[in-house]
Order: structure tokens, then C-alpha cells, then sequence
């Protein structure tokens, strides 16, 4: 992804891009050096900026940066592993979202049983603790051909479970048996952690970037599983980002899965009198700017939309609109 840095008041054309998030890391930036050699301890993702600075691993080796081409290979003969991000979105916020830019290459054999593919995940601790997990699963039987969003808690006194967002594999890409590689995909989960410990929601969404960036292919709501409790920690602390790996690709009968980015994001919100530069903010994320971008909707942190450009922004909150704004943009 190739970076604009724009300085932007009313006027301007800038090419649409999907929500990304305040942190956003592309593993061709510096730091990120490796062949794609999963176990190899040079390219896997814990080795990188010195190592254990930027990322740690449950098992390291289980993901190896390519960066020649960009991205991170998963190892497919290990199951469930995981890569935390090390750098924490802080306790001072409401809500909180992850998400990874990926493809896949699957085939069209007999599943034993349904199958994770990737997932994204909140935990609580920098090597690992409580986990709020939203994953891309792959279906069996009846089901084969199809895919959902599960979601999974061990946070607080009791566990979480449910599922939503059923979709053919035809809306990621897959045309036919032999179109065995997926369209650019994007799984994001998002956590409200609510007023008290007892009442976080999350929900989540599955896009696809090359058909259209705007509108999820399917969707994980707030009613799905309600309400759950988390631990305290979880609740007041900061937390961190992670990637989860899935089951063996021999079991989900999918291979090739690379990452192309990752990103976090701390959203605005929506209780109290919310503010943004300091001019209010409605109950949808809106804000009126005036004459320096007009109508613009701040509801997915830094990444903002405008509403005249009909654009995404990466756009930091000002102090002072009445200079003008610099913004980076994405083509």
C-alpha cells in the first residue's frame, strides 16, 4: 500500500480505501525483513525489530515475513498459534478494533469437521491471557462451500460462544472448483467494553477489499452473543492485538494463507457528549467541520470518512481546524 501525505482543506479527488485503523503495519515497513520460511527464526514475525519488540509469538516460526512480497505466511502444520502485537491500545477508551487484510487458497475436498481458517483477537497481556477471538471458520457436510464468523470468550467467570454471517464462498472469490485462490479479504472484530464489567459486546464484519471495500460480505452484530462479563483486568487495562492461526491446513483443506497488514483502532464513543476537534459529534460518528471538509464521520478513529470527497482519510484529531489539515491518503 503506497502512502500520499496530502495537506487537504475543501477541495481535492482522492481515491476510496477501506477502514484500516489508527495503527496500521505493512510488512514491507523497516523492521520487517524475511524470505517467507516459516520455523526459520531470521523471518518469523517474533525475530523481527530486534525481536520480541514488535511482535511475540506462542510458538515462534509459526509466521514468517516475506518481505519482498509484503506479507506474512502462516505455517500450515501448526495449529492454533498465535502473534501478539506488542504495542497496547490504552485503557482510556470505549471501544476497540482488530483486523487483518489477508488471502487463501483452498480446495475442494471432504471436511471432517468445520474448520478455522484465521481470526483476530483481543487479549489483556502482552504474551497472552484472556482471549476475545473472532474467526473465519470453513463448514463441513450439509454446509461445504460455505463459511462464517464465530466468535469465542474466556475473559471472565464463564465462557462466550456464537455465530453469524453465513456466506458461499462464491462472495470471496471462489467462481468455481478450480478458482482455488480468494479475492483480498479483510476481518475485523470490534469490542465495546460497555459501562462496567458486565456488559462488553463485540461485533464484527468479513469484507472484500477487491470487490468492494465499503460493504461487508457478512456480519457478526451486538445481539449475537449480548452481553458478557470480563475480568477486571480486561475491563480497566490496556489491551493487545493479536493474529490466530486456525486448525492444520490439512484439516480445513486450505493453504497459501498470507497476511497482508494488520491493524488496530481505538473508536469514539458514542456515551456522554462525545467531541472531535472539539466541535460535537452526532450519535452516528458525524461531525460538521464547516468550510475545511464539510460533513465528515469520525466513528472508525483516525480513519475518517468525508462525506463531500466521498473518500477515507487518515486523518488525526486536531487542535485547530482553522489552519487546514494534513491527511494521508491511499491509492
Amino acid at each position: 500500500m503506497k502512502k500520499h501525505l496530502l495537506k487537504l482543506f475543501s477541495f481535492g479527488m482522492i481515491t476510496s480505501l477501506p477502514v484500516y485503523g489508527d495503527i496500521l503495519v505493512e510488512f514491507t515497513e523497516a523492521g520487517y525483513v524475511g524470505t517467507g520460511t516459516t520455523q526459520l527464526w531470521s523471518d518469523c514475525l517474533q525475530a523481527q525489530n530486534g525481536g520480541k519488540t514488535t511482535w511475540v509469538e506462542n510458538t515462534w516460526g509459526s509466521y514468517a515475513v516475506d518481505s519482498t512480497f509484503g506479507h506474512v505466511v502462516v505455517d500450515g502444520t501448526r495449529a492454533f498459534r498465535k502473534a501478539i502485537y506488542q504495542t497496547s491500545l490504552t485503557a482510556d477508551q470505549t471501544d476497540y478494533s482488530v483486523g487483518i487484510a489477508f488471502t487463501f487458497n483452498r480446495s475442494t475436498g471432504s471436511l471432517s469437521d468445520r474448520a478455522d481458517i484465521l481470526a483476530v483477537e483481543f487479549t489483556e497481556q502482552a504474551e497472552g491471557g484472556g482471549r476475545l477471538s473472532l474467526t473465519l471458520e470453513r463448514m463441513n457436510g450439509g454446509n461445504s462451500g460455505n463459511y462464517r464468523l464465530s466468535f469465542f470468550e474466556s475473559t471472565g467467570s464463564s465462557n462466550s460462544f456464537g455465530n453469524a454471517g453465513w456466506m458461499s464462498e462464491t462472495v470471496m472469490g471462489f467462481a468455481d472448483e478450480s478458482d482455488t485462490v480468494s479475492d483480498k479479504l479483510y476481518l475485523e472484530m470490534t469490542l465495546s467494553r460497555g459501562a462496567d464489567d458486565s456488559s462488553g459486546n463485540v461485533s464484527g464484519t468479513l469484507t472484500n477489499l477487491t470487490m468492494d471495500p465499503q460493504i461487508p460480505i457478512a456480519e457478526f452484530g451486538t445481539d449475537v452473543v449480548g452481553n458478557f462479563d470480563t475480568s477486571d483486568a480486561f475491563f480497566t487495562g490496556p489491551l493487545y492485538g493479536l493474529i490466530g492461526s486456525g486448525v492444520l491446513e490439512s484439516e480445513s483443506h486450505v493453504s497459501n494463507r498470507l497476511i497482508d497488514s494488520f491493524s488496530l483502532s481505538t473508536l469514539p464513543g458514542m456515551g456522554g457528549d462525545p467531541v472531535w476537534a472539539g466541535l460535537p459529534v452526532d450519535e452516528n460518528g458525524n461531525v460538521d467541520t464547516g468550510d475545511v471538509l464539510g460533513w465528515i464521520n469520525v466513528s472508525s478513529g483516525n480513519w475518517v470518512w468525508s462525506y463531500n470527497l466521498e473518500a477515507w482519510l487518515y486523518l488525526e484529531e486536531p487542535t485547530d481546524l482553522s489552519a487546514g489539515v494534513w491527511s494521508y491518503v491511499t491509492k
